[in-house]
């Protein structure tokens, strides 16, 4: 395009150079569907480079190499499309149903003309809940973005869901567990009212889900004196998102909620560790201690048994305080 100087295409060159640098260099989180009209631009200067590398050769050849060129790019979407289709389906009946759009009609019933709800989403909440929605980066709050030029270096949703409180938080238990890490503002100043979950069975049917954040959510409500009492604790999130499927990063977070005394939490990435892959000999001793500290002295002894069952080393420190 540029050796040939065919001005008509290039800012369609410039357009593909400017955002592969900031997509690499600016954007720190670059999800799947930011990247469709690059990827559109990249294709179109493919499809330029094919035309005027044939263009040197005489037909039938010339033919011949672009039809194939053209067959195998409409085959990579005839292959895929139909199951593109179901999964959108299964997503669409199995997860933002019963998980966003439920959220969202949950709080339509309960929130106030003076209230509002906190978190990244915005589409399904907004439309369903019908209230005011501090949504992240502020796409439909003035709030939020006022919030946001105030404070230029603390721009994060965790930061502005803390600065401004609202009534009700809508957060992901990926959010909550893995991103936030139950932080103490949460904890001290609201409580889970809520909890919207895939169906693990359904989950597990759904191709492609792995890197799925919206499997699982919880709303959380702003602590009031004239609350009921008690809250309850086990609406907390604890376990790993059904998709999270990879034992040794599970893992490593059940260590990291050990080390910080959240006994719940360890325990439920332990258990689920030990489920997708019941080798985890490390993840069984773990498990093991856990339980000990957590009272719960027949499980300990159970997972210790099963840690040296899978070929583990006794742990005499761990053995002396199972008698």
């Amino acid at each position: 395009v540029l050796l040939r100087r065919r001005w008509e295409t290039w800012p369609l060159a410039a357009f593909a150079l400017v955002y592969t640098f900031y997509y690499v260099y600016l954007v720190p989180i670059v999800f799947t569907w930011y990247k469709m009209p690059h990827v559109a631009a990249i294709l179109l200067l493919a499809s330029l480079g094919v035309q005027a590398v044939t263009n040197r050769l005489h037909d039938p050849v010339r033919w011949r190499i672009r039809t194939g060129f053209s067959l195998a790019y409409v085959s990579l979407f005839a292959g895929v499309l139909p199951w593109t289709f179901l999964t959108e389906r299964q997503i669409q009946r199995d997860i933002e149903e019963p998980v966003r759009k439920a959220a969202g009609l949950y709080l339509r019933d309960r929130m106030k003309p003076d209230e509002a709800v906190g978190g990244e989403p915005l589409g399904y909440m907004g439309y369903y809940s019908r209230g005011n929605v501090y949504d992240w980066p502020g796409l439909n709050s003035r709030r939020v973005v006022e919030w946001s030029r105030e404070n230029p270096g603390r721009r994060s949703l965790q930061q502005m869901l803390e600065g401004l409180q609202p009534e009700y938080l809508f957060l992901r238990d990926m959010e909550m567990l893995y991103v936030f890490q139950l932080p103490a503002w949460i904890r001290n100043n609201y409580h889970p009212v809520a909890a919207f979950q895939v169906d693990r069975e359904k989950a597990r049917r759904i191709r492609w889900l792995e890197t799925s954040m919206d499997v699982e959510y919880r709303i959380y409500k702003k602590n009031r004196p004239d609350d009921p009492k008690p809250y309850d604790e086990s609406l907390w999130p604890a376990a790993p998102p059904v998709n999270f499927l990879e034992a040794d990063k599970i893992y490593a977070v059940g260590a990291s909620y050990t080390h910080r005394g959240m006994l719940r939490q360890a325990i439920a990435h332990y258990e689920r560790a030990v489920e997708l892959e019941p080798g985890h000999t490390n993840a069984w001793h773990d498990l093991a201690v856990v339980y000990l500290r957590d009272g719960q002295h027949a499980r300990a002894r159970a997972a210790a048994e099963e840690s040296i069952r899978r070929g583990a080393k006794p742990d005499p420190v761990l053995m002396d305080a199972l008698k």
